[in-house]
């Protein structure tokens, strides 16, 4: 993945609505097993919170994080998804935005706060602008 422009992209977006972790998954398929890891990629925290920390901790030790979005709607069908306010039983929010070289999937980019919004179609916007200018590029939001 082009972590040049990983990090300009991580740089550059901003959150002011609170306390959230925006991180990158690198997606690799080894022998056709399809893997994600955290480990080694770009983070940022933006005003840290106990759960947020508790949450990256996780994506970097625990398979289910990373199973979570290789069974997802994000790797299933490589489009953004985002989990809101209006969703049951949801106590943080996200948006999984994945990001493509050309036609292939290279990682996901995820956005996690600790109150969910009722939706993250601006954020899905600046980061589809960001990518675009970065040379990458990514796939609708569902609503």
């Amino acid at each position: 993945m082009n972590s040049e422009g990983i990090e300009n992209i991580m740089n550059e977006f901003i959150y002011k609505k609170g306390s959230a972790l925006f991180q990158c998954w690198q997606y690799k398929l080894d022998q056709g097993n399809p893997s994600l890891t955290v480990e080694g990629q770009p983070f940022r925290f933006y005003k840290k919170c106990i759960g947020l920390e508790r949450y990256r901790t996780d994506c970097l030790t625990k398979d289910e994080s990373q199973q979570y979005l290789l069974d997802g709607l994000p790797a299933e069908e490589r489009i953004a998804y985002q989990r809101t306010s209006g969703d049951p039983n949801q106590f943080m929010g996200q948006l999984v935005v994945p990001v493509y070289e050309g036609k292939k999937l290279v990682g996901f980019i995820e956005l996690t706060t600790h109150k969910p919004k009722k939706d993250y179609a601006d954020e899905f916007l600046r980061l589809s602008s960001l990518l675009k200018r970065e040379g990458l590029a990514t796939k609708g939001l569902t609503v």
